[in-house]
């Protein structure tokens, strides 16, 4: 019973939508690092799912997802010659993010796309650890912590004033 009340609040518009808006916060310090066309294939699959949220757009197919994900891989590997490392692993996040919030079908795929913002958060925080990177890094946390927290909360109400914890 309690599973399926989680299902349908992760899949409600307003939660995919607060996710979309947590994945792009997080892919956004990533743009000076990484090469322009993996930030343009992200863009393309957030405006995606933010199409489907507000309009029912179709969503592409996962053959589809995964033929571009497959070469978005072999790009990565192109450019930094592997898979390891804080550049090519930040690409693959950024890659494996924006893709998943296309595929945004259960309670099991919201919990996915908030540990990959830690993930993201994390990765960036390996490019750069100056003080302006850590005030964002803190209200980041705080963020991603408190859509975390709205996914199991009890109430059933979805507006902007629940996103919020109460202070």
């Amino acid at each position: 019973m309690r599973t399926s009340a989680l299902e349908k609040k992760a899949t409600s518009k307003s939660y995919k939508l607060y996710v979309a808006i947590v994945v792009t916060l997080n892919i956004l310090p990533h743009c000076f690092d990484l090469p322009a066309w993996l930030i343009i294939i992200a863009a393309i699959f957030i405006i995606w799912s933010i199409l489907n949220i507000y309009r029912n757009f179709k969503l592409p197919s996962v053959l589809f997802r995964n033929v571009l994900v497959g070469i978005s891989a072999g790009f990565i590997y192109m450019n930094y010659k592997t898979f390891f490392g804080p550049d090519a692993a930040a690409a693959l996040f950024v890659v494996v993010a924006a893709v998943k919030l296309v595929d945004f079908t259960k309670y099991r795929d919201g919990m996915i796309e908030i540990i990959l913002c830690y993930f993201l958060l994390l990765t960036h925080l390996l490019h750069s650890q100056s003080l302006g990177t850590t005030l964002f890094f803190t209200v980041d946390v705080f963020v991603i912590t408190t859509l975390m927290h709205q996914l199991h909360k009890n109430d059933r109400r979805q507006s902007m004033r629940t996103f919020l914890p109460s202070l």
